[in-house]
């Protein structure tokens, strides 16, 4: 299983963005632009988390792919994971 993403933000207009706990195949991800790093504090770049784990980074806002790890094994779905509280 992989991840890519190839982000549509003007160049030059936005200095962060971030989408959390996105649900993506029994997995959460967390995507990060800081232009500078001073937002997050995470470091300055593009960079992708899987189950809070960096599992991709580039210095600047570019196409990202990466191999997601093997998802948790369970009979049925998590809430969590599904963010259903």
């Amino acid at each position: 299983m992989s991840y890519s993403s190839n982000p549509l933000v003007p160049s030059g207009k936005w200095e962060y963005f971030a989408l959390d706990g996105v649900p993506y195949h029994r997995h959460l991800l967390t995507i990060l632009y800081d232009r500078d790093g001073n937002r997050y504090h995470r470091g300055a770049g593009f960079q992708a988390f899987c189950d809070g784990v960096v599992i991709v980074h580039a210095p600047e806002r570019q196409a990202l792919r990466a191999s997601l790890p093997p998802a948790p094994n369970a009979s049925r779905p998590d809430a969590s994971v599904a963010n259903i509280h």
